[in-house]
């Protein structure tokens, strides 16, 4: 918790918390109650805030930091500091009172360690189609390690222009040309919003090699199958997903939300990417899965290589 501590007054008994490598979040549910996640398990925690309006002053204070908006019109938001992602409330109408939830973001390796065999296999195959301009799909369940691999993916290509769009910097490649974009919530007066689908289409205008969403939620997924699909190759992208399988129920939720049948999404799908990888929430960003879009009439489904 350093990187925070060093940008502003975070109370000693969160730091003290995080001073536990294999501590990984650490959750606020009240300001006088804390609850922090160790090897998988929630335990209880000290509080450091003496009121409810110590701990939302707090909030807003950090929100504030990271160039976020938190207030009573807006009082949810999500921002990260220093390897530390931050989800906070303040109350309003979607909760009863402030809380945050702070996650330890994996860190920046030079390598991904694998510990099996079939995870091995699959990073080569993911890294040799990035290599020859395919386009890759992560998917995995929260905490899983989706952005950690699509981060160790492209930084092999440090010679090349590539644009990553998010709603928080969590990619972060540090590439001599690489650039970050980032949505933008709405000001005081609701305007200056700024989202992912229009940061893609900005992301397509600075000429680059590569493009990367750091998750897929939305509308933006339009944009991207368009921009894949009229040649714009190597790309890399999130989603959130249970299983190699639910992939497929989870791209077509996003095509109901947005208005597109679910026929003509399953073949922007299958021409725009190439491999789907599935990665399991078990510590060890394990690469359970990997296999292609396919089309049976106008279903879209998932064959595994491993079938």
């Amino acid at each position: 918790m350093r990187q925070i501590a060093d940008a502003f007054a975070v109370p000693i008994e969160i730091s003290q918390l995080f001073a536990d490598p294999s501590v990984t979040d650490v959750a606020i549910n009240a300001f006088d109650r804390v609850s922090y996640k160790r090897d998988g398990l929630w335990l209880g925690g000290p509080s450091p805030f003496e009121s409810e309006p110590q701990f939302s002053d707090w909030l807003v204070d950090l929100v504030e930091l990271a160039n976020g908006r938190i207030d009573f019109a807006r009082p949810a938001a999500s921002v990260s500091i220093g390897g530390f992602r931050i989800h906070a409330l303040v109350g309003g109408q979607i909760s009863a009172g402030p809380s945050a939830t702070i996650r330890r973001l994996k860190p920046q390796l030079d390598s991904v360690a694998f510990s099996d065999a079939r995870s091995l296999r699959n990073l080569s195959v993911l890294r040799s189609a990035l290599a020859q301009k395919q386009n890759v799909l992560i998917a995995g369940p929260a905490g899983a390690g989706k952005t950690t691999l699509l981060r160790e993916l492209l930084r092999q290509f440090d010679g090349e222009r590539i644009v990553t769009i998010e709603d928080v910097a969590e990619l972060e490649l540090n590439l001599p040309n690489s650039i970050a974009l980032l949505s933008r919530e709405a000001n005081v007066e609701g305007a200056g919003r700024i989202e992912l689908d229009q940061l893609l289409v900005e992301a397509l205008r600075m000429s680059p090699d590569r493009l990367a969403v750091g998750e897929i939620r939305g509308k933006e997924l339009l944009v991207m199958l368009a921009a894949l699909n009229t040649g714009h190759g190597g790309a890399g992208a999130t989603i959130h997903a249970n299983s190699l399988p639910s992939v497929v129920t989870r791209l077509l939720a996003i095509s109901h939300a947005v208005s597109v049948t679910e026929s003509a999404l399953a073949k922007m799908v299958v021409d725009a990417f190439n491999l789907v990888a599935f990665v399991d929430r078990d510590g060890s960003h394990r690469i359970s899965g990997l296999g292609t879009f396919t089309l049976s009439g106008d279903n879209l489904s998932i064959r595994a290589f491993d079938e």
